[in-house]
């Protein structure tokens, strides 16, 4: 809507340069809501799996880290999706509103909005490279990381 709006010209197309900031705003709820899925996938397997082994003599019981890492070593296509679609959701479209607003840069404050927007989806580029390389790898997170004081 936001485009639709600014290439119409019903609004102003330097509204564009908001889109990098609520799209890292929104990458950025997204990476924090995945790392308190990580946190309690960790708290189930280091926590509660042992207790329920102890208690039930079920070992396969709390298994999502054996299904997981079964699913993640599957077809190579399987592993990239997730990654792609982040790609997809959050920079392409600031990246896309940035080349659109070139035209409309007069002032040097629009310079300055449209740099730091490239930024902001830089670092989103990093952020979903980061995850694009921890692919396939269990990573260790204990609860303990995450304790908050």
């Amino acid at each position: 809507m936001l485009f639709r709006s600014a290439l119409s010209g019903h609004a102003d197309p330097l509204i564009l340069l908001v889109l990098p900031l609520l799209s890292t705003a929104a990458r950025l709820l997204y990476h924090n809501h995945n790392q308190y899925i990580r946190l309690v996938s960790a708290y189930l397997d280091d926590r509660l799996r042992p207790l329920v082994t102890d208690r039930l003599g079920e070992p396969g019981l709390l298994g999502w880290h054996e299904r997981s890492a079964a699913y993640q070593r599957g077809p190579g296509w399987r592993r990239l999706a997730h990654p792609a679609g982040l790609g997809l959701l959050f920079p392409v479209p600031a990246a896309v509103a940035l080349f659109l607003v070139v035209p409309r840069l007069s002032s040097p404050w629009a310079w300055l909005a449209w740099a730091c927007g490239w930024l902001l989806v830089l670092a989103q580029v990093v952020l979903t490279s980061q995850r694009v390389s921890s692919v396939g790898v269990r990573q260790a997170v204990s609860h303990t990381e995450y304790r908050h004081e």
